[in-house]
């Protein structure tokens, strides 16, 4: 079991600090005003997603140190999960998951930001079981009309 949260913790490290470096060469700040760069949310969720692997690294270690005590003290000791089953119904969720982030990509490049979250959104919705579509619909609509009045008009940042 370590191993499983000892891995995944490094890999979200790794993540966050190419999130944090690559966000660092956008500009946290707009030199010709006092709002926000480009580069300041990605580079804050970089920060967070940094500290939270982390924090998935301490829990790791802290859960290796008891299970290495309770096996000096001849206790039961948890036993290692299941293998992972790479063709399960839940992976292939994860599978479609990385298919539809690629579309929102290629929709974000030939379309721009708003655009690519009308895609994103009902995707992610269907993907995760939705199906009434009034809910699918007003999402649909409501996420780029929030995110445009939130980061545009109130904060000021402009989007790709």
């Amino acid at each position: 079991m370590f191993a499983y949260e000892f891995i995944a913790s490094l890999l979200v490290i790794a993540g966050g600090a190419a999130i944090v470096i690559a966000s660092g060469r956008l500009g946290d700040f707009n030199s010709y005003s006092s709002s926000f760069g480009p580069g300041y949310w990605p580079s804050f969720l970089g920060w967070a997603m940094l500290a939270l692997g982390v924090v998935l690294l301490l829990e790791a270690l802290v859960k290796l140190a008891a299970d290495c005590r309770r096996a000096a003290a001849g206790l039961a000791v948890e036993k290692l999960p299941p293998p992972i089953d790479f063709a399960s119904p839940g992976f292939y969720r994860v599978y479609w998951l990385i298919l539809i982030l690629g579309g929102f990509m290629l929709a974000l490049r030939l379309a721009g930001f708003l655009a690519g979250t009308v895609f994103l959104t009902p995707a992610c919705m269907i993907l995760l079981r939705e199906r009434r579509p009034l809910i699918l619909a007003a999402m649909t609509a409501g996420v780029p009309v929030a995110v445009y009045l939130i980061f545009v008009r109130l904060i000021g940042v402009h989007l790709p």
